[in-house]
């Protein structure tokens, strides 16, 4: 009886409180089918892409549509990844590294997230800006969910070398020697710090 009462005395506002969860509903309900829709149709506009010959004007249009409309999208960073990797094999590396900032800003995927600051530091080393390379790499590095570490710092520390800066390029072959398993970056680094002091540039 008291509920009936409750419910009576409270109508308007019960009926508000309905209402509002009801359009909640439909709006969360809207933006998720718009944006399976907005998936499909960038994975439909990428496989129309990949149909064309790589690095043909007719495929890059396409792949700068997906990465510009459907930037939210796999596809989309996909088609960024894509033109990043065009951009740099025909020596446009100012092009592949904006394309590959903007990968690195969009991607939340741990994987693709250190693939894409490895591309920005590859661009940058193209580019001649071996400092900017070599603080990326590391960025990658201390990222948490960076699996091989070991790689970031080494490709970090080739940077360093190549600005003679021989003292911090052997800490950090040091510090690959530390924390990777045998074989890989481990002897890679341990023939860059053996020659770095068979040539003198750091002591023994």
């Amino acid at each position: 009886m008291h509920v009936i009462h409750f419910i009576r005395d409270n109508l308007k506002v019960i009926s508000w409180i309905l209402t509002a969860a009801l359009l909640v509903f439909i709006v969360v309900l809207g933006v998720g089918r718009w944006q399976s829709y907005r998936v499909k149709k960038a994975d439909d506009r990428l496989f129309e892409a990949q149909k064309f010959a790589l690095a043909t004007p007719e495929q890059q249009k396409i792949l700068e549509e997906v990465a510009d409309d459907y930037t939210s999208t796999p596809a989309g960073r996909e088609a960024m990844m894509a033109l990043g990797d065009q951009f740099f094999a025909r020596g446009d590396f100012q092009a592949a590294l904006e394309k590959y900032e903007e990968l690195q800003e969009h991607s939340a995927v741990p994987l693709m997230k250190v693939a894409a600051l490895h591309k920005v530091a590859a661009a940058q080393r193209a580019l001649g800006k071996l400092d900017d390379a070599a603080k990326t790499y590391l960025t990658a590095a201390a990222y948490p969910k960076n699996l091989n570490k070991a790689d970031s710092f080494y490709q970090a520390a080739g940077c360093y070398e190549e600005l003679k800066q021989y003292d911090e390029a052997a800490k950090l072959y040091k510090k690959v020697m530390e924390i990777s398993e045998e074989g890989g970056a481990k002897l890679k680094s341990e023939e860059r710090l053996l020659w770095l002091v068979a040539n003198g540039s750091i002591s023994g």
